[in-house]
């Protein structure tokens, strides 16, 4: 009989903020996709699917990334690191949640999808997690991982890529990077203990915060291009431009008044308000004029 104890450690095993948050942005590009017009059965399915891949992708990182993970403050509880779960019953979860979620996408979405959630899989435990190692290019490496969750909502309406699909993908790199800049200022010193070269250790904190700065600015441009490119209309455009120019100024305003560390709280802080309006705004903007 598993008790909850251990029901509770297999759940936080997936990191679950992650599901959510990437399931969010799934959901927003699937209701851009449609304009609503919606096979809510197909919506629900999709997000299964996508969801246990991403469950899937979450756990073999936490068993790839156990050693790192013993040596940072918030990390070193995890059920790999303690040893409550064992290496093979973790891989063994998380290959029966990936290939349940392959099984899920491919035969009740479609191939494409599938697909495109299978690169975004692949970036995340291959490629982001050696390249985290080795250098401080891992940010974006792993952006492209974060980008994926909205073009496979897209693609599991649309059966195909087109230019939307593509400015999508690019404004979500933009905003990964910015959250992941004020991630890497605000949990420096737990990144340093791990041996991580992340953009501020190796770059210093001003580089970083330029870089995320810069990533706003071409997150609220990527985002505008939507509406330039006639998939959204007038609604959209000026409620992301001025979630884009709030966000910009809040950065350049708190820039010169805090820590780099604190600063970087306030950065990852805001970018999680940034994309649940961001999603709100794609999700209902092809309803509105």
């Amino acid at each position: 009989m598993i008790s909850s104890k251990e029901i509770k450690a297999y759940y936080n095993l997936t990191k679950p903020g992650i599901i959510y948050g990437n399931l969010l942005t799934a959901a927003a590009g699937f209701l851009f996709a449609s304009h609503w017009h919606n096979n809510y059965l197909h919506f629900v399915l999709m997000l299964i699917g996508l969801g246990l891949i991403i469950s899937s992708a979450c756990t073999f990182n936490n068993v790839i990334d156990s050693g790192i993970d013993a040596k940072m403050e918030r990390t070193k509880k995890r059920a790999t690191v303690t040893g409550h779960i064992a290496t093979k019953a973790a891989l063994i979860y998380a290959t029966t949640l990936g290939v349940i979620g392959c099984l899920v996408l491919g035969i009740f979405v479609n191939v494409l999808a599938l697909g495109i959630a299978l690169f975004g899989m692949a970036i995340y435990v291959i490629f982001y997690g050696l390249a985290k190692r080795r250098s401080v290019y891992g940010t974006l490496i792993g952006s492209l991982a974060g980008a994926v969750p909205p073009i496979v909502g897209y693609t599991a309406v649309t059966r195909s890529l087109d230019l939307a699909s593509f400015v999508l993908f690019l404004t979500l790199v933009c905003w990964q990077l910015a959250h992941f800049y004020g991630i890497a200022l605000y949990r420096k010193h737990e990144y340093q203990a791990a041996g991580l070269p992340v953009w501020p250790i190796v770059k210093g904190d001003w580089n970083a915060q330029l870089q995320a700065i810069g990533s706003i600015a071409f997150f609220g441009l990527f985002a505008v291009c939507l509406f330039l490119f006639g998939y959204a209309g007038f609604t959209y455009a000026g409620f992301t431009l001025v979630i884009g120019l709030v966000w910009l100024w809040y950065a350049v305003f708190q820039a010169n008044r805090l820590t780099a560390a604190a600063w970087g709280r306030k950065i990852f802080l805001s970018s999680l308000v940034v994309i649940l309006l961001f999603s709100i705004a794609i999700a209902v903007g092809p309803l509105l004029p």
